[in-house]
């Protein structure tokens, strides 16, 4: 890529899961509690119906955050 072509940063809500793993271009049913991904899902409503779907590795399951999301993430749509 050349240098003089900008690159654009990407910003989505993270929807943590645990317990869930969910295929690219599927439709699940997700009871959202936690108020982090209450936020997650209001910020993606208010938007542009986008985020981020990662499953948290069971080590860390208690925490949500990019570093204890497991290695697979895609977008998802609310």
């Amino acid at each position: 890529m050349p240098d003089d072509v900008a690159r654009e940063r990407l910003e989505f809500p993270l929807m943590p899961l645990k317990g869930v793993v969910v295929f690219p271009r599927t439709i699940v049913t997700l009871t959202v509690l936690r108020s982090d991904a209450i936020s997650a899902v209001e910020a993606a409503s208010e938007g542009d119906h986008r985020m981020v779907v990662a499953t948290l590795r069971p080590s860390r399951a208690s925490s949500a955050s990019p570093s204890t999301a497991a290695g697979w993430r895609w977008r998802g749509r609310t």
